[in-house]
């Protein structure tokens, strides 16, 4: 599964005790976020820039585990490590995988933001 439910159905349980469109929000956030840091990562992973990989995927890597997208994060996180060490080599043999993962992970959000609460 792309999406691990915990994250999400926590997510759900306050918003029940809140009695509003949390998790509407908190995934509208991450779809108004996410996007922009996804192509920083690509961008930096083009130009070799590995300070500015580094610093698009740890966001990304945290709002991503924080929803379930437990895949995503964990490349975000090779991604980050990555960045962390001066150089982007061996970046560009995940970008794929990332950006694949990215893709089905907003599917799957905004499959389940469709589901009745």
């Amino acid at each position: 599964s792309v999406l691990d439910p915990g994250p999400l159905e926590e997510i759900r349980e306050l918003q029940a005790e809140a009695g509003n469109d949390l998790l509407v929000r908190v995934i509208g956030a991450y779809f108004d976020s996410a996007p922009g840091l996804v192509e920083a990562v690509a961008n930096a992973v083009e130009k070799g820039d590995a300070t500015a990989l580094a610093d698009a995927a740890h966001p990304l890597k945290s709002s991503s585990a924080s929803l379930g997208a437990l895949r995503l994060s964990e490349l975000c996180k090779e991604l980050e490590a990555i960045g962390r060490t001066g150089s982007t080599d061996g970046a560009s043999d995940l970008l794929g995988d990332f950006l694949s993962e990215f893709a089905r992970a907003r599917r799957a959000l905004e499959l389940y933001t469709d589901e009745p609460g």
